[in-house]
């Protein structure tokens, strides 16, 4: 969205200045790529101000509940990551003590070397398999406590405004990636225009 400005007069004759938001897109392209939708700032700065009241009022009934849910986690999936990394790791130990085992079988001639072949490449393929599982499960455990401490952070940011009523550009750096905002429209005689906030660290959180 691209700031304008609008000089207009009052009933009492006064000279006014406000400002209001214009698509850039459809400045730049025209109809064929956009549409032409605007919004008045401070109506903008109201609805702003309202969602991260919302948000913060949100987090004071629950907090935990706010931040599992916009980081898509709960605990026991937590654990049972964790369980099944160290569960993998050691048997992944215990493998590579096999290989050297069967070495030492070869060696003292307790298996012949069909048998140690046959043996090795079954380990080494377990032991493939498994080292696979081990790095798809730390990236996973990885990407949640990402997730977790993204959601975190942003709380700790809303959790501050919890009584806010008005908004101001350090606000808006602090808390906001951007804001999208639709085109006004007419539903059931009343206009009507999406306005989605996009935060930062979470993206968009109903």
């Amino acid at each position: 969205m691209v700031a304008n400005n609008k000089l207009h007069y009052t009933k009492a004759g006064d000279k006014r200045r406000t400002v209001f938001y214009s698509c850039g897109t459809f400045t730049a392209s025209g109809h064929s790529v956009c549409s032409w939708h605007t919004i008045d700032e401070n109506r903008l700065k109201l609805l702003v101000a309202n969602e991260i009241r919302r948000q913060a009022e949100k987090l004071q009934i629950d907090k935990e509940a706010v931040i599992a849910k916009i980081a898509n986690y709960d605990k026991n999936r937590l654990e049972g990551l964790r369980q099944e990394i160290e569960h993998t790791s050691r048997h992944l130990q215990e493998l590579t003590e096999r290989s050297a085992k069967l070495y030492e079988d070869k060696v003292c001639g307790a298996l012949d070397r069909k048998a140690f072949v046959l043996l090795m490449r079954q380990n080494e393929q377990e032991r493939s398999r498994n080292s696979e599982r081990l790095q798809s499960l730390k990236a996973d455990l990885a990407a949640l406590e990402q997730s977790a401490a993204a959601a975190k952070q942003w709380a700790a940011g809303i959790s501050k405004y919890l009584n806010l009523q008005d908004i101001d550009r350090a606000i808006i750096d602090e808390l906001i990636d951007h804001i999208e905002i639709g085109e006004r429209t007419k539903i059931d005689g009343k206009l009507v225009q999406d306005i989605k906030v996009v935060y930062r660290f979470v993206g968009s959180v109903e």
